[in-house]
């Protein structure tokens, strides 16, 4: 059980390219504000090469404004890929930056990617 103010955080994951995670994902942190709450979606490090949980969230933006719909628009983070030479300190570092970024959620100091 975490502290009463900590966040939750939801992992959706698969190692197959092609399975859905994006789009369960956004699905996810949707239905989560259509209840009343709040949804940060990090830009994993696992995401970084295709980017595609940014272009959805960004895709989305563009429609509600050309539209000028009134949609939810989950906050979005880049937490940032470690790129040494060394798999255990990069992975040192990419969880360091996932804290951080989580702390900064719950904190309400984050920056809107």
């Amino acid at each position: 059980m975490g502290l009463p103010n900590s966040p939750h955080v939801i992992v959706v994951g698969n190692e197959k390219g092609g399975s859905g995670k994006i789009t369960i994902t956004i699905h996810i942190a949707l239905a989560l504000m259509k209840e009343g709450r709040s949804a940060r979606l990090p830009r994993s490090i696992w995401d970084s090469r295709q980017r595609s949980l940014t272009h959805c969230v960004e895709n989305r933006r563009a429609w509600a404004r050309r539209t000028g719909l009134d949609l939810e628009l989950p906050a979005h983070f880049a937490v940032a890929r470690a790129k040494g030479a060394r798999l255990d300190q990069n992975e040192i570092a990419e969880f360091a930056e996932f804290d951080r970024v989580v702390t900064a959620v719950q904190h309400g100091g984050y920056r809107l990617y």
